[in-house]
């Protein structure tokens, strides 16, 4: 998985952000899959969970983000195996790192993160940076939830 820095955020403002550093797979290609699956499947599509879990609960960022928050979130010491997919947070298991929230007008954050994920109700807003700015690629909507089908005997 590339190293692409990047934050995950919550809306700040009318125009703004405000969220956690993480460390490893910022790019798109690999975010936005696991935000969309993170929402459909283990936070049945409640943002304010998700955003509780991934911003205001690991205070001091992440090392990377995996599949399953029910699983063993804090750093280890010495660092898992490649391939290891778990959540990795600078701020619990043998890590203890300073608390920082990162935003839209934070010193140099512009320069030292290729990518922004802006939690919204409508989905995940995408933020690139280029040359100093913020470049906006717009809202990746969140995917609806399968229907169940109906039962034999049921219209649907």
């Amino acid at each position: 998985m590339p190293n692409h820095p990047s934050i995950i955020a919550r809306p700040r403002g009318a125009s703004g952000f405000e969220g956690r550093y993480v460390h490893n797979g910022g790019h798109p290609a690999f975010r936005v899959p696991l935000l969309h699956a993170l929402y459909a499947g283990p936070f049945a599509g409640d943002l304010d969970a998700m955003g509780r879990f991934l911003i205001d609960e690991h205070p001091a960022g992440w090392s990377q983000l995996g599949p399953d928050p029910a699983v063993d979130t804090g750093w280890i010491n010495p660092m898992p195996p490649v391939g290891d997919r778990n959540f990795r947070c600078y701020c619990h298991g043998d890590r203890a790192e300073t608390p920082l929230t990162l935003t839209d007008e934070t010193e140099d954050v512009v320069w030292l993160h290729d990518w922004v994920f802006v939690l919204r109700p409508a989905g995940v807003d995408i933020w690139q940076s280029f040359d100093g700015v913020w470049l906006r690629h717009g809202v990746r909507g969140w995917k609806p939830k399968a229907r169940p089908a109906a039962d034999q005997g049921e219209t649907a």
